[in-house]
């Protein structure tokens, strides 16, 4: 299934809370299945109050069986901080942007891209009422649990380590020689550039089903990544579940 992701921020107002809103598209239905507004409450910068309503949205996202979606937001500049054409150097943001790309790994294909109105015109809609009102308004809410993906067991299908301190390098470096379970979720802890080169390097694309482990190299910062299927493991340790992110 597809869907198409409208988001709006407001503009500092005096009074006022800075405010998203969010409207999600079915494209295979045509229609609406989700319409929110809500203050941002936690931060009075704009530039995070943008990530944090992405990173909202996207937790309303991830849970479907999406194939594709398409994020529509009219604000420029995160969208090139989400597609990485303007670098991040604020460590607020920096987290903030971790958490967005942890939400993105998930998802099987992602766009993002600057729109104006009339598209994204019921999203500034939202926002701007959520913003006069102080309070979250859905005129559209949908049951995740109807479009929920199947249920998983949680049970780890490889694990990544990193072979070598990243240190500065590395935004957000995981444990050296720390075994991170992964699959069907992406653990907590492991960087975001070690966790997509462990899936598009990973046993998903092995050709021989036999194969039980590979060494490649993070994308980002260059270190040495172990990837080994679970049952290949050296250590006899069991593995903790997946974290849910």
């Amino acid at each position: 299934m597809d869907y198409t992701l409208y988001i709006h921020i407001t503009s500092p107002h005096p009074g006022r809370p800075l405010a998203c809103g969010i409207q999600i598209i079915d494209d295979d239905a045509a229609r609406p299945i989700h319409e929110s507004g809500s203050p941002l409450t936690d931060t009075e910068d704009r530039h995070a109050a943008a990530f944090d309503a992405l990173n909202h949205a996207l937790d309303l996202i991830v849970p479907l069986p999406a194939q594709r979606v398409a994020l529509c937001c009219d604000n420029e500049l995160l969208t090139q901080q989400v597609t990485g054409a303007t670098p991040i150097t604020i460590p607020a943001l920096a987290e903030r942007f971790n958490q967005t790309m942890n939400r993105l790994l998930r998802l099987h294909a992602w766009q993002i891209n600057t729109v104006d109105s009339p598209p994204i015109a019921r999203a500034t809609e939202l926002a701007d009422a959520a913003a006069r009102q102080g309070h979250t308004i859905e005129p559209i809410t949908f049951d995740q649990a109807d479009h929920r993906r199947e249920p998983h067991t949680g049970v780890p299908q490889w694990t990544v380590t990193c072979l070598e301190d990243p240190g500065a390098r590395c935004p957000a470096p995981p444990t050296p020689h720390t075994r991170y379970p992964f699959g069907p979720d992406t653990p907590a802890g492991l960087c975001v550039h070690a966790a997509r080169a462990a899936l598009d390097d990973g046993p998903l694309h092995w050709p021989d089903p036999n194969q039980q482990r590979m060494t490649t190299v993070c994308p980002h910062c260059h270190a040495p990544i172990r990837i080994e299927r679970v049952g290949a493991a050296d250590s006899n340790t069991p593995l903790p579940p997946c974290n849910d992110l």
